[in-house]
């Protein structure tokens, strides 16, 4: 690993070596994604934690990555947490020190947590379905308007161009007789 004249790493500077650098951002996002900890996903890429929110901070493109990889771990963890919660968690029995067999354990709690997040989320989707109903019927009547708008408006450069062209007939126009 290279060093600076301070005798400090470039990995935990900020600016490593390309080499490393990108095979390295890699394996941080591969972990990240995997484990949804900044922490482990550092350490298994041989980084300092200060190294990557440097790089987060200052490449927005590292940053989208991030984000993307700690959506997917989430997502993942939360796949997991769902299966348990289905279909519980295969608990070893023992008698007198040795395994005599296995039983499933049902954490309820979990389940009614995440029954309780999925009943806020489907909420807040039939919400904002309900809101973009409200924005279809507004858009709607906003266009309902222009056309009203519109037509008002052709009406009125009609009115105008016979109007001008009446005037422009012979014979059409307003002769004014004096009386003597």
């Amino acid at each position: 690993m290279k060093r600076r004249s301070s005798g400090r790493s470039l990995l935990s500077s900020g600016e490593p070596g390309i080499g490393y650098r990108e095979n390295q951002r890699r394996v941080f996002l591969s972990e990240l994604a995997a484990t949804s900890s900044v922490t482990v996903a550092a350490d298994k890429a041989g980084l300092a934690k200060s190294t990557i929110y440097l790089w987060r901070e200052k490449d927005p493109e590292f940053a989208d990555a991030w984000r993307k990889a700690l959506t997917a771990g989430f997502e993942l963890l939360e796949t997991e947490l769902l299966e348990r919660a289905r279909h519980g968690v295969l608990k070893p029995v023992f008698h007198n020190g040795r395994k005599i067999g296995a039983i499933r354990q049902f954490n309820d709690h979990a389940a009614f947590r995440l029954l309780s997040l999925h009943k806020q989320t489907v909420a807040l989707e039939r919400a904002a379905r309900e809101q973009m109903g409200d924005i279809s019927e507004m858009r709607a009547r906003i266009d309902a308007k222009l056309d009203a708008m519109r037509d008002r408006l052709e009406y009125q450069r009609q009115r105008k161009q016979d109007e001008e062209r009446e005037n422009k007939q012979p014979g059409s126009s307003l002769s004014v007789h004096y009386r003597n």
